[in-house]
């Protein structure tokens, strides 16, 4: 006998909610794209819709398990095991229109006899099930897509030769519809520099609401797929807690394994997000985008959070 509860974040991260200026206001009936927008890291460039801001990462849900034997589990869903090594990002309007960016690499694992798995369970099916390499064929680059965007392909997926700098560009429809879901799958030429010609790259709109799925179509057609484009690759190192923020007098961490992976995971939750930062405490990561005059909300919070975190780690 088995008893579980729900945590919802694995660190103590808060991610601090922030204004859009450039609400739309009105119903959409296509996607108005704003000025292109790079990504030093992947080495790409690309237009992003107007008014959209980077949003980082959710951290995964962790499932305790406490067995009768006084054992205790974390176990976690296992897409969440597998996305983030896909994930590259996310931007959001006031609308709730987003773009994602994903790396075309391994596949997710599948099959395993429970709803959750450990960590170790995940890696152990991922190297029996030989997925650990990027697809090697259509089968096996539409599996992937499907399962990045948690739904099927709608028909068949139409070729685009809008862009003379792409080797190849797929656009698709899903079949869900709440959200509505359009994908482009693309690979740079072999002249693009410092990007491996069959790396594919995977962009994904989706939106409940104000968005008319033909118009939608036609602006990433003529809008989006001509800005893609390569910039210099840019490799980063581990990121830094801001300076402004971060006190002086933090010592360290001294961590159990489970919540050092959960500290490493908020952390990379921004990397690449423009104007974002994080500090550290011992029982928690705050990341978040405030500009650096919020100095004292930063410290008025943590002095807020600080019995909360005592309470919450008991």
């Amino acid at each position: 006998m088995k008893i579980f509860f729900t945590h919802i974040t694995l660190a103590w991260a808060c991610v601090v909610l922030f204004a859009n200026d450039a609400a739309l206001g009105q119903i959409q009936r296509g996607i108005t794209f704003g000025s292109s927008h790079e990504v030093p890291t992947m080495g790409i460039a690309f237009r992003l819709p107007r008014g959209a801001q980077a949003v980082p990462l959710p951290q995964p849900t962790v499932f305790h398990y406490r067995y009768t034997d006084g054992r205790t589990e974390e176990r976690f869903l296992p897409r969440e095991r597998w996305y983030p090594s896909a994930y590259r990002g996310r931007w959001e309007d006031s609308d709730g229109l987003a773009l994602l960016l994903g790396y075309v690499g391994a596949r997710m694992a599948v099959g395993f006899p429970g709803e959750h798995v450990t960590p170790e369970e995940y890696d152990r099916q991922a190297q029996q099930q030989n997925i650990l390499e990027a697809p090697a064929n259509h089968k096996e680059l539409m599996e992937w897509i499907e399962q990045f965007a948690l739904s099927s392909v709608k028909g068949k997926p139409r070729v685009i030769r809008s862009n003379p700098r792409l080797q190849t560009c797929v656009l698709m429809v899903f079949e869900s519809e709440q959200p509505s879901r359009v994908g482009v799958a693309f690979q740079f030429g072999p002249n693009a520099r410092g990007i491996d010609p069959y790396q594919w790259f995977f962009s994904l709109f989706e939106w409940t609401a104000n968005t008319d799925m033909d118009s939608a179509i036609r602006s990433i057609e003529q809008d989006f797929i001509p800005s893609l484009t390569t910039v210099a690759l840019k490799k980063e190192g581990p990121m830094q807690a801001s300076s402004r923020f971060q006190r002086r007098d933090y010592q360290g961490k001294n961590d159990s394994p489970a919540f050092a992976e959960s500290r490493e995971r908020a952390i990379n939750s921004i990397v690449g997000l423009r104007d974002w930062w994080f500090v550290e405490t011992p029982r928690y990561v705050l990341v978040s985008n405030l500009s650096g005059g919020r100095r004292s909300f930063v410290q008025r919070f943590r002095r807020i959070w600080k019995p909360c975190g005592r309470i919450m780690s008991n």
